[in-house]
């Protein structure tokens, strides 16, 4: 690796350690202060969010240019041949359970009722759904490939010989000290989705698995948004 991928993927490392968990908890009470005086602030957080995102998926592609096969070194490959039956099973049951809580109404209703009460971030107009959606569906994508695909790599390229049960630790508590900022309640369940998630990885040998998996954990988090109120329609 070059010094420059070197610095960067360093840099990036620390930044999902430290500043990610730091700049959520700052981001989340910028929003709370700003969110009852103006109602922009929660487009311009979302919008801010894809940003972040994104610029971490350049990082990873510039960390990756001196790197033979580079999509495969991240985890952008088929799932294992053995990891097939697992893939298929696990895609088809959640895919299901998105699918009857996006078309059965009842369903869904029943769903959104028993949902936590709705937090600053939560959009609240239309407006807002649109960039929420766009968010919460590129995370899918950003996440894994900075929680899973690039931790492992620089795991595996600057630390080796490190045993994949630690990975896979690291990863969880890393992935769930990311949403300090949503409360302790949200900061367990998403550790426990990083742990899901990262022994997807590590069984299926593909990142693409546990992407899809997040992709659909994001579509069902849309879908138990509470309907927007008759008044908030045109904001």
């Amino acid at each position: 690796m070059t010094a420059v991928s070197t610095i960067l993927g360093y840099l990036l490392f620390m930044y999902i350690i430290v500043g990610e968990p730091i700049l959520g908890v700052q981001l989340s009470r910028w929003l709370s202060r700003k969110v009852a005086a103006d109602s922009a602030a929660r487009t311009r957080y979302y919008q801010l969010t894809l940003l972040v995102q994104w610029v971490w998926m350049a990082m990873i592609a510039v960390i990756l240019i001196p790197v033979e096969a580079p999509l495969a070194a991240i985890g952008l490959r088929l799932w294992k041949p053995e990891a097939w039956l697992l893939s298929a099973v696990v895609l088809a049951l959640l895919g299901g359970a998105v699918a009857v809580m996006a078309f059965v109404p009842k369903v869904r209703a029943f769903l959104q009722q028993r949902t936590r009460p709705a937090s600053p971030l939560h959009p609240t107009t239309a407006a807002e759904r649109g960039w929420h959606a766009a968010a919460l569906l590129s995370a899918a994508f950003c996440e894994g490939m900075l929680y899973l695909g690039f931790f492992w790599f620089f795991i595996e390229r600057h630390f080796p010989g490190v045993p994949p049960l630690f990975v896979i630790v690291a990863a969880t508590v890393i992935y769930g000290t990311s949403r300090m900022s949503t409360g302790s309640g949200e900061l367990l369940e998403t550790a426990f989705t990083g742990l899901a998630l990262a022994m997807l990885y590590f069984f299926s040998g593909s990142l693409l698995l546990p992407i899809f998996v997040r992709l659909l954990f994001s579509v069902r988090e849309i879908f138990l948004l509470k309907p927007i109120q008759p008044d908030q329609r045109g904001a």
